[in-house]
């Protein structure tokens, strides 16, 4: 269990608007990645790739992933676009409330 169990869990709630062939990223690990790559100073969807690529081993043996590679920054700007922005801001406000209440 990793330090970011609590967010990915609210993260999961989140609606995946893909089709089922299209999920080969899942989007919980996509936003929370996302939200690395912009914490550390990414500001396009290039950057949040290169985040991904550059600490893909490291993520992929934290969460127990198997990405041979990080999602081409198209498939990156497709899924952020296409969220439920009322779902994403639930998820964040849960997050909220268990930051607090700790």
């Amino acid at each position: 269990m990793t330090a970011f169990a609590p967010l990915l869990g609210l993260l999961e709630e989140v609606p995946d608007h893909r089709r089922a062939e299209g999920k080969v990223y899942q989007l919980a690990h996509v936003l929370l990645f996302s939200i690395l790559a912009i914490v550390s100073g990414g500001n396009s969807y290039r950057s949040i790739v290169t985040f991904i690529e550059m600490h893909r081993p490291r993520l992929n043996e934290v969460f127990g992933l198997t990405w041979r590679r990080a999602p081409a920054h198209t498939a990156i700007r497709y899924i952020l676009q296409g969220l439920d922005s009322d779902a994403v801001e639930a998820a964040f406000r849960g997050h909220a409330k268990l930051l607090q209440a700790a």
